[in-house]
């Protein structure tokens, strides 16, 4: 994308002007919209000190108040610029207020008696009793799989055992995804065939994942063990909390029945994330690649990048990456990712789990969240089914 850029100039308070050598509508949309590009103000990066706290930009709402892991405070943008299908500024709220919720029985007692107008979840046992009130009338629902993330067990690829593919396969044939979806994920999950969801394109019903077979898993385990002289045996690293725990014990008792023993390590998110970024792991369960164009994975995979959390050195990976990065026919572009997918299939670097659904919940008087399907946004454009990234406030309102 930037290779494209001839020039930026500021032509005003609050406006840029980019040339480009290509015009951009000649270029096929992933190679300009593969990535999240900031423009940040020189006032805010000259002050390191206060640079994530004092935030200058144009949204829709400025912040007014932030107490990391407690709550944010944001009030109205009196200039922002977008407005409503009918000449209406945006956004409508004053003010909105987001709060931290550690327990997410606790989220949904607050958003039942009024304490909060709105949450947005994946976590099943939350979701089932949203449902539930949703049927009782108390609440309003949206839920989506669309572009949804996927949860996975993640191997790091680049160290024993799981630099061992049969290792990994072994894992794949143990794990009966079926009784996962329905006692974990209490039914409301779909089991995933890949990194990529219905509504992406590279998405497949069926890639070829290892269907449950205990005698096939145990046929590898023993495999392994004989080729490297080594017991099967891992630590995993899960996130602390009721939900994650319960997978992990889930797949620790899967696994022990075909003689893996998984030892399991609980971790803070940031200690998750900042052991993912290292090579002194061997596996974790993850959530990640959300919807949109196939492309923006492009940093979880391939050689070389920081966020290959995987470890991932595999020439053909880095083919199918780039060629879906440069071609510019939509059916080749699809056809490479199926391949892809496929591949990943194949080589288990990950195990996909199931769909995260994610769920907003409002209070019956909250109206026009952003992609309740059916309702355009506010300035008539389609609404957006892909809640794995978030949603949208400039619309919203409180009836009266």
């Amino acid at each position: 994308m930037f290779d494209n850029i001839e020039s930026v100039e500021v032509t005003g308070d609050r406006a840029v002007t980019v040339t480009t050598k290509t015009p951009w509508a000649a270029l096929p949309a992933h190679l300009y919209s593969s990535g999240r590009v900031g423009i940040i103000a020189q006032a805010q990066l000259d002050d390191p000190e206060t640079c994530d706290s004092k935030l200058i930009g144009t949204g829709p709402f400025e912040l007014e108040d932030w107490v990391p892991g407690d709550a944010l405070t944001a009030t109205r943008n009196e200039d922002y610029w977008m407005t409503d299908s009918a000449g209406e500024p945006l956004p409508y709220l004053d003010r909105v207020e987001y709060r931290t919720f550690t327990e997410p029985t606790a989220r949904t007692n607050a958003l039942l008696s009024g304490e909060l107008n709105a949450l947005h979840t994946p976590t099943p046992t939350e979701v089932e009793t949203l449902l539930a009130e949703a049927d009782a009338g108390n609440v309003e629902v949206t839920r989506s799989e669309t572009g949804a993330e996927v949860h996975y067990v993640m191997f790091n690829v680049s160290k024993a055992p799981f630099d061992n593919l049969a290792a990994r396969q072994a894992v794949g044939y143990a794990l009966d995804r079926e009784e996962m979806r329905e006692t974990v994920y209490l039914g409301i999950n779909e089991i995933a065939s890949g990194p990529f969801a219905p509504g992406v394109m590279g998405y497949l019903e069926d890639t070829g994942m290892p269907e449950h077979d205990q005698e096939r898993a145990k046929e590898l385990v023993a495999q392994y063990e004989s080729e490297t002289g080594e017991d099967f045996r891992f630590t995993a690293v899960i996130l602390d909390d009721e939900g994650s725990m319960s997978v992990a014990q889930f797949v620790q008792e899967q696994l022990a029945q075909v003689g893996i023993q998984m030892d399991i390590e609980p971790a803070e998110q940031a200690t998750e994330i900042a052991t993912a970024l290292g090579t002194d792991w061997n596996a974790m369960y993850w959530r990640n690649h959300p919807g949109g164009d196939p492309d923006t994975q492009y940093v979880w995979w391939r050689s070389g990048m920081p966020t290959n959390f995987n470890k991932i050195k595999d020439p053909e990976v880095d083919r199918l990456l780039e060629a879906g990065r440069v071609e510019t026919d939509p059916a080749k572009r699809k056809a490479t990712y199926e391949e892809l997918n496929r591949y990943f299939a194949e080589q288990l670097f990950s195990v996909w789990t199931v769909w995260t659904e994610w769920v907003v919940a409002t209070s019956p008087d909250v109206k026009g969240v952003n992609g309740i399907f059916g309702a355009d946004m506010p300035d008539g454009s389609a609404p957006n089914e892909v809640l794995a990234t978030g949603h949208y406030v400039t619309g919203i309102w409180i009836a009266e």
